[in-house]
């Protein structure tokens, strides 16, 4: 009998992302955390609408950078400790935008 067995490689990214395609904006900054949020690592994402655009993992205390294109987005970090943080900006072409995301616990 022959066995076949399929494995699936999922790269994360932990450093800044490569441009998309229609990428001519900039989103960068700082994560921020206090109390029990100061544990552990936070993945950050960044949609469009429904549209899930770009994300990466990031330690507490640490930056991120996404290059991404312009519009109405949204950015959301989720720590492994259960804190969360969210903000929502609107980019130009050619416009960088520097943010700090600071996570609370069971809160924006």
């Amino acid at each position: 009998m022959n066995l076949w067995i399929s494995v699936l490689v999922i790269s994360s990214v932990h450093a800044a992302n490569p441009p998309l395609p229609d990428a001519s904006a900039r989103i960068m900054g700082t994560l921020q955390a206090l109390g029990p949020c100061l544990k552990g690592d936070a993945r950050i994402w960044i949609s469009s609408g429904k549209n899930l655009v770009t994300q990466m993992t990031v330690p507490i205390g640490g930056r991120f950078d996404f290059n991404v294109g312009p519009g109405r987005l949204n950015i959301v970090a989720a720590s492994t400790s259960g804190c969360y943080a969210e903000t929502g900006v609107t980019l130009a072409a050619n416009e960088t935008r520097n943010l700090t995301l600071e996570l609370a616990s069971g809160g924006r």
